[in-house]
């Protein structure tokens, strides 16, 4: 990606192929229903990653009525993965704070590297079962706010996916929204490792390609996916 700064009349050039993926993962009481299904779905997501060339980071963050951080900007192949010990869900919602200590992390990290070690790409994924009720730190009207500043000036892309619940991201700037199911959470981390692929590839696959196809559907899709790949 090619970014021409005016003022001092030059070209500046971000790492091509290096993708940046933060996820902020709902781990409140609620969650408890779907701890299975949401470890195995996360960890799918992060392995299906590796199936197109290219680098990637990943920043996977937890959050109830806290925020504790399990992957801090670690490469693919370094993650941990989620597991009993490691995602317990309980406590509250607070995911305007989980949200916005995020993108400031995010975006402070990416601020002190030099231009050309910044990503091409950045996804951030906002997984939740719930409303917000719980947050001190951040409003709703200030999120919206980072969200839409980091779209507009950035190119971040976000994805929200509401479980059980009808998906609210537009209030807090997010066009992206998905509802998904408890109940079938296999499938939906697999329509979203195929959508997040595709935003990767720069492929912009409708989000029914990837959410409402069959999980047989998206496990073809899943195996075919490359760079080459011309999806239908």
């Amino acid at each position: 990606m090619l970014i021409t700064d005016c003022k001092n009349l030059k070209i500046l050039t971000m790492k091509k192929d290096l993708c940046e993926i933060a996820m902020v993962l709902d781990e409140s009481g609620s969650m408890g229903s779907c701890k299975s299904d949401t470890i195995g779905g996360v960890n799918e997501f992060l392995k299906n990653q590796k199936r197109i060339k290219g680098e990637v980071n990943v920043t996977l963050v937890k959050f109830s009525d806290y925020y504790k951080v399990i992957n801090d900007a670690v490469p693919l192949d370094q993650v941990v993965f989620l597991d009993d010990n490691n995602y317990t869900p309980s406590y509250s919602t607070a995911l305007l704070d989980a949200v916005g200590k995020t993108i400031n992390i995010m975006g402070k990290k990416l601020a002190d590297k030099p231009e050309e070690n910044r990503p091409e790409k950045l996804i951030f994924v906002i997984i939740t079962d719930g409303k917000e009720n719980a947050s001190r730190e951040f409003t709703r009207r200030q999120i919206f706010e980072m969200v839409s500043h980091q779209k507009q000036k950035y190119n971040w892309e976000f994805i929200f996916l509401g479980a059980d619940i009808d998906a609210w991201g537009e209030e807090i700037g997010v066009s992206l929204n998905v509802n998904i199911h408890k109940n079938d959470l296999s499938r939906s981390f697999k329509g979203l490792s195929h959508h997040v692929l595709g935003l990767r590839m720069s492929k912009l696959f409708d989000l029914k390609e990837s959410f409402d196809a069959s999980e047989e559907e998206l496990d073809k899709k899943l195996d075919n996916i490359d760079d080459n790949d011309e999806q239908k």
